[in-house]
């Protein structure tokens, strides 16, 4: 039970000092804590096994090349597994910190947000973690008007050798390049014509991915889940051109995160709800952006009432938000793995 009252308090204290590098310092000490009260999990035994057979016998072939030569390292330094786990997890985590602290002036927002979700899952699926990391450094590269793509390209692969599903994300390199609305309307019918081509995707990807994972394309979730995943994507894609509009009057947004690059980032991800239509485990998609997405939230949450237009749209857009954010991380959190932690 403290645990969860914990997780709680410090969500609320990083809302309440937004700025403040003590509550930073302190939000970091409890992220590394709750990373202790992990170990044991369902995916962490697999991933510790895993380590052990590298102990005994080498690089294997049960994960992706990059992950299995980082558990190498950590058998080279003599650490056993929940070692390992605490010492990456404490340099993602550090890794995490920087980056908000670099795009955002209210920080300890974002990080009470990453809290919210999608820290608890992060904690369980320890390999696409490191991966995330890779992916959200990446896009970073894009905000800036003299973009290296060739270091947003390298940082995608170096994140597929931890999680092949990174790969996809190569596409939000078009975010640079094509008009938003055209990129809207290609997502669209990529999106569709996916959905609709499932069987035949699956004969080509399955000469590509391993067999065990061929089911997820078979699978099917609720109309009801369907219609929620529509509805989120509808609800933030619309705070977002808001955020844009009134960011062209009032310059009020307090990132140096690119706007448009993240508006462009959301639309190429409506690519991936074609998939997580069919199974959940593609959510990770969503997932891993959800920290650059939340670069340019905090203005929702402002202090200074004065620079929020109280108008009946306003109020709905953001009861929209609070509906869609909830169903968004009991959705998530519906698997007993990420929410057993702090149980």
């Amino acid at each position: 039970m403290y645990k969860g009252i914990l997780y709680i308090l410090f969500i609320i204290i990083g809302f309440v000092f937004p700025k403040s590098k003590f509550v930073r310092i302190l939000i970091l000490i409890f992220m590394l804590i709750a990373a202790i009260w992990a170990i044991g999990n369902v995916d962490y035994l697999h991933y510790e096994y895993n380590y052990n057979l590298i102990k005994i016998g080498g690089i294997n072939q049960n994960f992706e090349i990059g992950f299995q030569y980082l558990n190498q390292l950590g058998v080279w330094a003599g650490l056993e597994f929940k070692e390992f786990y605490v010492v990456i997890n404490t340099i993602l985590f550090i890794f995490v910190n920087m980056l908000i602290s670099r795009y955002s002036k209210k920080p300890n927002k974002i990080l009470s947000l990453y809290l919210i979700f999608p820290f608890l899952t992060d904690l369980v699926q320890f390999r696409n973690f490191i991966s995330m990391v890779f992916i959200i450094y990446a896009v970073s590269y894009l905000f800036n008007s003299k973009t290296s793509y060739i270091k947003f390209i390298i940082l995608i692969l170096l994140a597929s050798t931890f999680h092949i599903t990174s790969l996809f994300y190569l596409l939000l390199i078009f975010t640079k390049f094509i008009d938003k609305r055209v990129l809207l309307i290609g997502a669209t019918v990529v999106a569709i014509t996916i959905f609709v081509l499932n069987d035949q995707i699956i004969q080509i990807l399955s000469g590509f991915i391993d067999v065990s994972k061929i089911g997820y394309f078979h699978s099917e979730v609720s109309s009801t889940t369907k219609l929620l995943l529509i509805l989120y994507v509808i609800i933030f894609g619309y705070a977002l051109s808001k955020l844009k509009k009134r960011n062209k009057l009032e310059h009020f947004i307090d990132s140096k995160a690119d706007l448009d690059v993240i508006i462009g980032v959301n639309i190429v991800i409506m690519i991936s709800l074609a998939f997580v239509m069919r199974d959940l485990n593609f959510i990770r998609i969503f997932r891993n952006l959800m920290l650059i997405t939340y670069l340019v939230i905090p203005p929702l949450l402002l202090n200074d009432y004065k620079k929020i237009r109280l108008s009946l749209s306003s109020l709905l857009l953001h009861i929209l938000i609070i509906i869609a954010s909830i169903w968004w991380v009991l959705l998530a959190y519906t698997n007993n793995g990420p929410i057993s932690i702090i149980s």
